[in-house]
């Protein structure tokens, strides 16, 4: 893991840089990106477009279970001028959106949209295929860091260590569908998990920026802490992670 610190105003863009090294340098190789929510989206304006194209698969890393465009992830990733530059460089890209079911499939039990555990098993299904068809593909993410520490969706359980590894330590998942209860302002989240970040990740670029971030950084860089006190020292187990911050 390694740690390279910028001004501010250099920060998202230092990132982004390294986000086209890595695309540049995988030209060759088919590559799925993970993609944060939140602040980690502010390094996607400095990506290159000629780093784009057809070999280049887009999901989330984690998601806001909502149909509302301010709360889900893929729906604000949507909204961005990077959104249009990859669909206009062919880039696959997978919609972790709740998917509406059409109208003549509705009877009076069943949900308009997709339900959390559907879109789990949808994405689930998506990630095992990806997998599977190109065995010596590449994994890149981006992550971000919350203020309490947590990473990709996955929050804090210092209370209950069993919970947090049977949701997020499962070997036979890829992706965890949860309620995180009152833990976070959108309790209703699906997330890569840890076991399949540790067995496919091959580069993870971290975007950390802010005062507010300066003890859960502290908490992933010392010598000292568990997973369900601090999920995000989950980069201390992964392959090949840059963190990009503004903190001294």
């Amino acid at each position: 893991m390694e740690v390279k610190i910028f001004k501010p105003e250099r920060l998202a863009e230092s990132a982004g840089e390294k986000l086209t090294e890595l695309f540049q340098k995988n030209r060759g190789r088919e590559i799925l990106l993970l993609l944060a929510g939140g602040s980690a989206m502010e390094t996607l304006q400095y990506i290159k477009p000629e780093a784009l194209g057809t070999h280049i698969t887009i999901v989330m890393l984690d998601e806001r279970w909502s149909a509302d465009p301010k709360v889900c992830n893929f729906l604000q990733l949507k909204a961005l001028p990077f959104y249009e530059l990859a669909v206009e460089a062919g880039v696959n890209i997978f919609d972790t959106s709740p998917e509406d079911r059409p109208r003549d499939s509705l009877g009076s039990r069943t949900p308009k949209t997709e339900t959390r555990k559907e879109l789990a098993a949808r994405w689930e299904e998506f990630l095992r295929e990806w997998v599977a068809e190109n065995p010596k593909g590449k994994v890149i993410a981006t992550f971000g860091i919350g203020e309490d520490g947590h990473i990709c969706g996955v929050m804090p359980f210092p209370e209950d260590p069993q919970k947090f590894s049977g949701f997020f330590e499962n070997d036979r998942r890829f992706v965890a569908g949860y309620d995180a209860g009152a833990k976070t302002k959108f309790p209703l989240r699906i997330t890569a998990t840890f076991s399949f970040l540790r067995k496919y990740l091959t580069e993870g670029v971290v975007f950390v920026s802010g005062e507010k971030k300066r003890t859960a950084l502290a908490h992933v860089l010392g010598s000292r802490g568990t997973l369900p006190e601090t999920p995000a020292r989950i980069l201390r187990e992964l392959t090949s992670v840059t963190i990009f911050t503004d903190l001294r």
